[in-house]
Parts: structure tokens; C-alpha cells; sequence
């Protein structure tokens, strides 16, 4: 796991750090400049938000419904991770973001014809807030996304401790689920000899 793998480098030290090389940092998000997220009027640094749609499915004769999305929204400020030996850019756009989910609310009727309900959601990151960040240090000592597309760019409200508690745990759920399958496997194939 490369997060076990990295040794957790200082702000101070991404603009003394070569280019393309990936790093990880913890610390609190700042920003001299934060934006209104669109559903929760929140002051951020970023915001995903979201519209979805239910609606009746194309060319379904019963009531058989499905959700779109009708509009997404995504905004960024210009932001810094900060630590105790000082400070270092972050490019939030292309990165994996992990930030509060704030809304997720669904609303039933009086949409117009053929709109079932309408759900809301939002994520959003927060100056001041403590973070993960897996990035790759970028020409001019800021942090961003690989432009080689190599490493992963994370950006976590999560400690790298509850990451990694995460990924063992969706890895466990995904080895019991492919031995169960192979198990249904073996069973369909042995059948025909067990029936002769």
C-alpha cells in the first residue's frame, strides 16, 4: 500500500523535493479566499454538488423509475496545506477528494411532469480542516495531480490511519466475495459429473 510505503514529508520541504516525486502531508487546509457551496450556503474551499433526477424510465410501460443526474457543480479555491514548518500550495482539480458529505436530501412531488422526487447532495472541504494528502510535487514546489498519470492524487478529510482501515477492509470484502463465487464456480461445474 503505498500510503503504508511513504514517509510523511513537511510542507517546508515540497519546494525542496524533485518534481514528479509523490508525497504524502497531513495538515490543516488554508485559504485566504473560500466559496459558498451551492446547497448548504457553507464556506469552503471546495464543493461537489449535485442534482438528481427520478423519473420514469424510458419507454417503461409500469412505474419503473431510475435517477439522473441534471446537474453537477464543482468549484474550488486556491488552497495551501499548512504544518508545523510552514505552508505548500495544492492544486485541488483532478484530485480523489474525501471531504464532508453536508447534504443529501430528497425531495417528493411538485417538481413538474414526469419528476417523480429530486435529490440533493453535497461534499465539501473546509479551511481549517486537518487532511491527507497523496499528491505528486509539481514544477514550482506546488502540489498536484501526476502529469504522467502514475501516482494517485488524494485529497481526505480521513487520517491516513482510517484509509488504510478502509482499504483492508473493502480488500477483505472483495476476497471473501471472489472465494464465495469461486466456490458457486466449482459447484456449477462439478454438477453435471455429480448428476451423471
Amino acid at each position: 500500500d503505498v500510503m503504508v510505503a511513504l514517509p510523511t514529508t513537511v510542507a517546508a520541504d515540497v519546494g525542496r523535493t524533485p518534481p514528479g516525486t509523490q508525497v504524502e502531508i497531513k495538515g490543516k487546509l488554508v485559504s485566504a479566499a473560500t466559496i459558498e457551496a451551492d446547497h448548504s450556503k457553507a464556506a469552503c474551499v471546495y464543493h461537489m454538488s449535485t442534482i438528481e433526477e427520478e423519473r420514469q424510465k424510458s419507454g417503461s410501460k409500469d412505474n419503473d423509475t431510475e435517477w439522473r443526474e441534471v446537474r453537477r457543480n464543482v468549484r474550488y479555491a486556491p488552497v495551501e496545506i499548512e504544518d508545523a514548518s510552514g505552508r505548500a500550495g495544492v492544486r485541488l482539480e483532478d484530485a480523489t477528494i474525501e471531504g464532508d458529505d453536508v447534504v443529501d436530501r430528497t425531495e417528493r412531488g411538485g417538481h413538474g411532469w414526469g419528476i417523480y422526487a429530486k435529490r440533493y447532495r453535497e461534499t465539501i472541504l473546509r479551511a481549517g480542516e486537518d487532511v491527507y494528502v497523496l499528491a505528486t510535487v509539481l514544477d514550482g514546489g506546488s502540489l498536484g495531480a501526476d502529469p504522467a498519470g502514475r501516482n494517485a492524487f488524494i485529497v481526505s478529510v480521513k487520517s491516513e490511519e482510517a484509509r488504510t482501515k478502509d482499504n483492508i477492509d473493502t480488500a477483505e470484502w472483495l476476497l471473501i466475495i471472489a472465494m464465495g463465487l469461486g466456490a458457486i464456480g466449482a459447484g456449477v461445474l462439478a454438477w453435471p459429473f455429480v448428476m451423471g
